[in-house]
């Protein structure tokens, strides 16, 4: 663990370069009020930090910016200390934005996750991925196949929670009569009862072989069975925000990774594969603990929201560089998941 002053200096050489995006040095340090040191003594403990290896230089005559490691520890170690300030209030516009998509009465579920992704991205000047309420932490109760036209059946599924949700399904030579048919046949005969995520899985382990069977394109059925399943989410995945993070990039060295970014924030399943919605609190990966060369130099900063009384569950992750403002993040988070939370508990009083 870090000394005081340490935990001090590393947090004023975050907080400035998360603002200026510039190294600083032992003189700026030293105008800190709260480290209240020399330029000598802070030099000395910027070498120490450096040894640490939770900052680094430039090059041999520059200030320092932060590590990875720093970054880690200021989240685990400093933002618990300071958490006081996440509960400070919002800048009275930015409180208004949000008090303005949660009281629209025009505004349904759908339409406040989608205008809040979009003020949050705007907000944080980052990519926003929310996802809606996620049935797949639902149970099946019931999965029905009512025929409509030789080529097109109405698919619909029942939870525990009495959560419907239809389709229409067009078949062809991937999606046919019969493996839809199938398909409904195992989930009633042997998933009612599971978690939906649980039965995306079993049909893709127990009885994959089955629909192997019935499957007769390249598409692997594993995929395709998921791609189904998770259609049944009608508020799904979104992601908005691309352009804020792709100015901010071209801007500095790490505009050459735009396009595998750009490639990977397309590929839902991947997106999903980041987000634990299970999680409890503000979760935050950083850089190599995201394990994707493509975002090494990133940041995610999630949170799910939601009451009990509703039954519903809604995550929204701020995907950003490392150098983003973690602190101000989670007070959006904590602004936002108050007004969610009053509003769930009224949408679905109603």
């Amino acid at each position: 663990m870090l000394t005081k002053r340490q935990s001090l200096i590393l947090q004023a050489v975050i907080d400035h370069y998360s603002k200026y995006q510039l190294p600083v040095g032992s003189k700026t340090l030293s105008q800190h009020q709260e480290i209240n040191a020399s330029s000598a003594t802070i030099r000395n403990e910027l070498a120490k930090l450096e040894d640490f290896s939770l900052i680094s230089k430039t090059h041999s005559s520059s200030g320092r910016v932060p590590a990875e490691a720093g970054y880690r520890y200021y989240i685990n170690h400093i933002m618990p200390y300071y958490g006081g300030l996440i509960d400070l209030e919002l800048e009275e516009e930015e409180d208004a934005l949000l008090r303005e998509i949660f009281h629209d009465p025009y505004n349904d579920l759908s339409q406040v996750i989608k205008k809040t992704a979009a003020t949050l991205a705007s907000l944080s000047e980052s990519v926003v991925i929310s996802l809606g309420p996620d049935i797949a932490t639902q149970r099946l109760a019931n999965f029905q196949v009512l025929s409509l036209t030789a080529d097109q059946a109405m698919v619909i599924l029942v939870t525990d929670k009495g959560v419907i949700r239809n389709q229409i399904v067009t078949f062809n030579e991937v999606v046919t009569p019969q493996l839809i048919e199938r398909i409904a046949e195992i989930m009633n005969q042997e998933l009612v009862g599971l978690e939906l995520a649980t039965v995306i899985k079993r049909l893709q382990t127990h009885y994959l072989k089955d629909i192997e069977q019935m499957n007769h394109s390249s598409e692997a059925s594993d995929q395709l069975i998921y791609r189904f399943m998770n259609q049944f989410n009608s508020e799904g995945i979104r992601v908005n925000g691309q352009n804020y993070l792709f100015s901010s990039l071209a801007e500095s060295a790490n505009g050459t990774s735009i396009p595998q970014l750009s490639q990977l924030l397309e590929d839902q399943s991947v997106i999903a594969s980041l987000i634990n919605t299970t999680d409890q609190g503000i979760q935050v990966r950083v850089g190599k603990e995201l394990k994707d060369p493509t975002l090494e130099n990133m940041s995610l900063m999630s949170t799910s929201m939601g009451t009990v009384k509703s039954g519903k569950l809604i995550t929204f992750a701020v995907l950003g560089p490392e150098s983003m403002s973690y602190i101000r993040m989670a007070q959006l988070f904590q602004s936002i998941s108050k007004e969610m939370a009053r509003y769930l508990d009224n949408y679905y009083k109603s």
